[in-house]
């Protein structure tokens, strides 16, 4: 069944954008997570999981290590960014950051 405009408004978001949204939260919490480890901390299959990874990582909110292990990805941290450098503390901590750490310029 499609999902209406209103759905996201009730609280009921598609199926797939919560299980990739459950996904990146995992990503972020336990970075290094195998894929078994993440399918099972969001009670998917792994096939399906992978699935979901595969396009996270196109996305680059994911990213698949040599060895099989999920890091967060540059998305997230464009966004982290974003978000923190529109509030006020964060531009006092940075400026206070950056005048503490001038010799690295």
């Amino acid at each position: 069944m499609k999902q209406s405009a209103t759905a996201w408004k009730t609280g009921q978001a598609p199926r797939a954008a919560d299980r990739s949204l459950a996904l990146v939260r995992l990503v972020a919490d336990e970075p290094g997570a195998t894929l078994a480890e993440l399918a099972r901390g969001v009670d998917l299959p792994a096939s399906t999981a992978l699935r979901h990874l595969r396009n996270l990582e196109v996305a680059a909110f994911v990213v698949r290590t040599t060895d099989g292990r999920y890091q967060p990805g540059p998305e997230l941290l464009r966004i982290a960014c974003s978000l923190a450098a529109g509030q006020p503390w964060f531009r006092a901590w940075f400026a206070q950051w950056q005048a503490s750490h001038a010799d690295l310029a």
